[in-house]
């Protein structure tokens, strides 16, 4: 094996240390469902504003009660954007058109990334205590695993409304549970759980929860452009060597390429040599 190809942004499903050691290239392909995933954030936010999944029940149950299923306004509220890499960025251009107070954290990009959005960075503790809104685009991490917890949603705004469309492993689910029960939530929307599908059905059934089965990159059009985007990058790579999107190693084209490819194939050799 020399690479593995990864359509979409999500490797973990794939065991990144076993294949560096063995010289094997992992790659990804990030930017084809980024438009579909920020969309799918801008219609969970909106559902989770307007309680349209309980409203839709309620119907399809032949009820009229308009009264349940008051909601509130986008306008004019703040929402915090947890990890501003390209899908966050996305999410925060279409925040704007929705004419919301746009604020972020992410300790990888700079101020000058983001001045072009308006978007103002805080700090994590301040973001939760300060927005009406959050939603979650960052990768899974030792750093970022269960990232709101009991002591973030402790010092969240009164009211908060949640969306996660990113892993489900960045939140605890206990915490959420008794912070939607208290109240201190008003409500959540995830496309994303820590098992999937979900072990423990609770969140998913719960009344301030607005759930669906992972289905951020579920368009044709994603489904399309990643897949052919992976297809093209395993093909360069095995053609002519050329490394791109790859999540364990550095891009390489050109006389780059010709320059490191020596040095490159020893893990291999390597591994080879031990297998035998």
């Amino acid at each position: 094996m020399k690479v593995i190809g990864r359509p979409g942004v999500g490797v973990d499903n794939v065991d990144i240390a076993a294949a560096t050691r063995r010289g094997i290239i992992v790659m990804n392909s990030p930017q084809g469902n980024m438009v579909s995933t920020a969309e799918l954030t801008m219609a969970l936010l909106l559902g989770l504003a307007r309680n349209i999944g309980g409203a839709d029940a309620s119907m399809k149950s032949e009820k009229w009660d308009r009264k349940s299923f008051a909601g509130v306004e986008l306008q004019k509220k703040r929402i915090g954007i947890v990890g501003l890499g390209r899908i966050g960025r996305e999410v925060a251009a279409r925040c704007r058109a929705f004419n919301m107070e746009v604020v972020g954290y992410d300790p990888f990009v700079s101020l000058q990334t983001v001045e072009p959005l308006r978007v103002t960075l805080l700090s994590l503790d301040e973001l939760f205590a300060t927005c009406d809104y959050i939603t979650l685009h960052t990768t899974l991490t030792d750093e970022t695993r269960q990232l709101v917890n009991r002591e973030r949603l402790a010092k969240c705004k009164p009211g908060l409304r949640l969306v996660n469309a990113a892993r489900g492993k960045l939140i605890d689910d206990e915490a959420l549970l008794e912070a939607l029960d208290s109240g201190k939530v008003a409500g959540a929307a995830l496309d994303v759980h820590t098992s999937e599908p979900p072990k423990d059905w609770r969140l998913a059934k719960h009344p301030k929860v607005l759930a669906t089965p992972h289905v951020g990159a579920q368009t044709a059009e994603a489904q399309e452009r990643v897949g052919t985007d992976i297809a093209v990058q395993v093909r360069d790579f095995l053609k002519s060597g050329v490394i791109q999107q790859a999540v364990n190693f550095f891009s390489l084209t050109g006389d780059l390429n010709d320059q490191m490819r020596p040095a490159m194939m020893l893990p291999s050799a390597w591994a080879l040599w031990w297998a035998r």
